[in-house]
Order: structure tokens, then sequence, then C-alpha cells
């Protein structure tokens, strides 16, 4: 499970793809913020589930750009 965030309008259940067209995830949620972008989750395949990573929604005009989940980063144990 990965976070994103877009600027284009992106659709729950949409099909992300590489850029190469190989298909790796779907959106599980997403929502608008006050400025625009859209932010939200996805299931993504673990080989491409990297902080960073550019996937492309099935329309063809949404770019995602994938980072950790903000919930993730707050459950992980810390080293003492």
């Amino acid at each position: 499970l990965m976070a994103f965030e877009s600027s284009a309008p992106i659709v729950i259940g949409e099909a992300l793809t590489t850029e190469d067209g190989t298909p790796v995830g779907s959106v599980t949620s997403a929502s608008r913020r006050l400025d625009g972008h859209i932010v939200g989750l996805a299931l993504v395949r673990t080989k491409h589930a990297s902080a960073g990573t550019s996937l492309y929604g099935d329309s063809g005009d949404s770019i995602l750009y994938l980072s950790e989940p903000r919930y993730a980063l707050a459950t992980e144990p810390s080293e003492s």
C-alpha cells in the first residue's frame, strides 16, 4: 500500500501502469486537497512500490507520484 499525489483527476479503482504500460496496481482511495491536488492510497506491486516512483492512470491523463503512507511511518518500530 502506497500513498500518492497527482495534479490530475483520478478515479477509485483506476488501474495503474508503468511508463511502458505494464500493469502494477490500482487506486484504493482518493481525495482532492484544498489546493486542487489529489492525494490517496494505491495497492502497488512490491517491485514498483518505492517512494518517488511515477505511475500512470489507465485514462492516460493521470500521473501519480508515490510516497510512503504516513500511518506506516508512524507505526514502524523505533530502534532504541
